[in-house]
């Protein structure tokens, strides 16, 4: 294990027994919708005939229209696929969104992406890591489904910049305090690649603009509001304040679900038009979410203790990249105030830690 300069690392430096002794990593399974559910009937018929004993009602009838398409044929031995591509191809089962975009070098296909995650990583600029060797993106065509890249030995890497908004849609679950609320459901979440970074060796050696469309979708989300001013913080710095303790929050989400750093997103706003109040959204960066919020929510108390240890024992005055700022934050990480950020970490801590 070598730590690097980002706040998870640091954290686990200042507590080893957090990386040493902690349980079994919290695998999220997310309830799979009805098109994914069609790709997995498809490719368990492509192995062995599928059995109706084998199936539920719903299953049945998904199974009985993919015959209707032409995908699988009902046998007296049960369902076969009958697809004249291999199934595990015309069915990706790690794409959610139901679209691809082909990732092109000399008219070789690397791999393949969802839109949301081409926008990401495969947009101009941005240097992919396919098989150990690099490439770099030239050409990002989302309408035709394609992007173009050069083979080429680079020292660096790219970091997407992007800018959220989370409208909430529905709430499942919720709890309050006197003066902090916190809750999960449904959201819509819409991105865009505002830009990216060039970095070598933890360090920023350019920042690059993007214009790439906005994308939208529904996905889980979690978010607290704050519906009492916070004793210490004066109205010109709860925007930063609420920033840096969305970004620390944020930071130490992989200490409590398996994801990684860019699976899950966050807004901070001091008036949402939903809640009212001061905000933080959090969401799964995923179309039709991926049960990493819920999970946020159910280990909520540890994620707002390890945040607040983080930026409280991290030794800089206004923030650094081992605690509040983010390689990932879309607004350039303006406006940020540590003083603020552990000022709502402590509160947010005293109302709800240890429960």
């Amino acid at each position: 294990y070598i730590p690097y300069e980002n706040p998870l690392d640091r954290y686990f430096i200042r507590h080893p027994a957090a990386f040493l002794s902690t349980g079994k990593e919290r695998l999220i399974i997310p309830k799979i919708d009805r098109r994914q559910r069609a790709g997995h009937i498809a490719c368990a018929a492509a192995e062995l005939p599928l059995r109706e004993a084998e199936l539920n009602e719903e299953e049945k009838e998904i199974a009985s229209s993919l015959c209707g398409e032409g995908v699988l044929a009902e046998t007296s031995r049960g369902f076969i696929y009958r697809g004249l591509e291999r199934a595990h191809q015309r069915f990706a089962l790690d794409d959610l969104s139901g679209q691809t975009i082909k990732i092109t070098c000399d008219g070789t296909v690397l791999e393949t992406m969802d839109p949301l995650r081409a926008r990401r990583e495969a947009h101009p600029g941005a240097v992919l890591l396919h098989n150990g060797e690099t490439y770099v993106i030239e050409r990002l065509d989302l309408e035709k489904g394609i992007a173009e890249g050069r083979r080429e030995d680079v020292p660096y890497h790219t970091h997407a910049l992007v800018s959220s908004e989370v409208k909430i849609l529905s709430t499942s679950e919720f709890c309050e305090s006197e003066s902090s609320l916190r809750a999960r459901g449904r959201g819509m979440v819409t991105e865009r690649v505002v830009g990216y970074k060039t970095i070598d060796a933890d360090r920023t050696i350019s920042v690059s603009d993007l214009d790439l469309p906005p994308h939208s979708y529904e996905s889980d989300v979690m978010w607290i509001s704050f519906r009492c001013g916070i004793p210490g913080i004066a109205n010109a710095d709860l925007p930063g304040s609420i920033h840096g303790a969305e970004h620390a929050l944020l930071a130490m989400a992989p200490l409590l679900v398996l994801c990684d750093a860019g699976d899950v997103g966050g807004v901070s706003s001091p008036f949402d038009p939903k809640t009212g109040y001061p905000t933080i959204v959090f969401y799964d960066a995923f179309s039709g979410g991926a049960g990493i919020t819920p999970g946020l929510y159910r280990s909520f108390s540890l994620l707002i203790e390890a945040a607040h240890a983080l930026v409280s024992e991290c030794p800089c005055r206004d923030g650094c990249p081992a605690c509040i700022l983010s390689p990932r934050c879309g607004s350039q990480n303006r406006p940020l105030s540590k003083p603020g950020t552990i000022l709502i970490l402590k509160s947010l801590t005293e109302e709800w830690g240890s429960r």
